[in-house]
């Protein structure tokens, strides 16, 4: 607590109280001088109470204030209390679902979550079963690199836990949005899209950063095709970084993930399956530090098909044990306009690519007007 003298006498002892949730506290005695307020001497002082056990999520009525200045009784008492009622921040595991769970749904532990903040990693284990729900989701308070939300699967199986949306208007053609959150995880379901036009599946926004998908279906299940929209796209000019995407499957969709903004860097493209998009998995324009790595592309339904497409990507940059494999045409990895330097080469090394015509037009590897890329070690 915070105690300040605002009187015209100087203080050399007081002593505070504490009150939490109607239960008084060991009170305080502070015995250092404190001079009137525009003195020469301090006139204010932090002063620790005490150790209370607090609960993540619970609010408290918490009430502290001064008595006995210079062990005598204060004659002006109108600012010598305050009293808030703070809520502690969500920290530790929590039960998403029906039947006796902490949330009924996304948008439940969304709103505790606005409301709250978090004060340590948040996990909500989501019950099997499949939640028809459209989120928008902004910024969290305390959201840090010891601090995520994570949202995953309860069983482990993707197959088991789905958000679904059928997007109805160009507005809402999403079942995710990011709007500014950061370090939130996705883990271990499956989230798709059923709308035959509007049929995205994740927008990411502006200061949208530490975004993560793992081990997830990410799917646009329209009932016909051709698909409209990529499955995931950050939004164009915004700056929005760190995005990772390891172990999951993505299927159908324009194309599978789309960057087309120029301020959006760090992404790490591992371990995914690639399934059925109509014009490429990856294309990922003006950002540096890209790792793409140990995908699985494959069953590319038409031509004018881009498997890895990279545009001006200047700084770190990897693309290596790649299989891309059955597509009919056009290109498998394509670097275009990428300027790396001497000091630091771009790499395409070890990836598979397989056609499945002969047709003339398909080109495995195409690298055109960049610098400085070693391209090895490819079949």
């Amino acid at each position: 607590a915070t105690i300040t003298n605002v009187g015209n006498t100087m203080i050399d002892s007081v002593q505070l109280g504490w009150i939490i949730n109607g239960v008084a506290q060991p009170p305080v005695w502070y015995k250092t001088p404190l001079d009137t307020f525009g003195g020469s001497g301090l006139y204010e002082a932090e002063v620790t109470l005490g150790t209370y056990n607090f609960i993540s999520g619970v609010s408290y009525a918490v009430q502290v204030f001064t008595y006995n200045p210079n062990n005598n009784a204060d004659g002006d008492t109108q600012n010598d209390t305050i009293s808030i009622t703070p809520t502690v921040g969500l920290g530790g595991t929590y039960t998403l679902g029906t039947g006796g769970s902490d949330y009924g749904s996304f948008a439940a532990a969304l709103t505790d979550l606005y409301a709250k903040g978090i004060c340590d990693t948040v996990i909500f284990q989501v019950a099997a079963g499949t939640y028809f729900e459209e989120l928008t989701l902004s910024e969290i308070a305390g959201t840090g690199p010891d601090a995520a939300v994570i949202f995953e699967g309860a069983t482990g199986d993707s197959s088991d836990v789905t958000i679904s949306w059928a997007g109805a208007t160009s507005s809402a053609n999403h079942v995710l949005y990011f709007n500014g959150a950061d370090w939130v995880r996705f883990r271990n379901m499956t989230i798709e899209n059923t709308h035959n036009s509007y049929d995205r599946v994740v927008r990411i926004g502006d200061h949208s950063n530490h975004i993560a998908f793992n081990n997830c279906e990410i799917a646009n299940n329209a009932a016909s095709t051709p698909y409209n929209n990529d499955l995931i796209t950050i939004d164009y000019n915004i700056n929005s970084n760190d995005l990772e995407l390891t172990n999951n499957r993505f299927y159908h969709g324009y194309r599978a993930f789309q960057n087309a903004g120029n301020n959006a860097h760090h992404f790490t493209i591992r371990g995914n399956h690639f399934v059925d998009q109509q014009y490429g998995a990856l294309y990922i324009y003006n950002a540096d530090y890209l790792s793409i790595e140990d995908n699985v592309i494959s069953s590319a339904p038409g031509s004018g098909f881009y498997a890895i497409d990279i545009q001006y990507c200047d700084i770190g940059l990897s693309v290596q044990r790649n299989i891309i494999r059955n597509i009919s045409a056009d290109f498998g990895i394509r670097l275009y306009q990428c300027s790396f330097t001497s000091a630091d080469h771009g790499i395409i090394a070890n990836n598979f690519i397989h056609f499945n015509n002969s047709s003339a037009s398909a080109e495995g590897i195409i690298v055109q007007y960049s610098d400085y890329v070693d391209v090895v070690y490819n079949t």
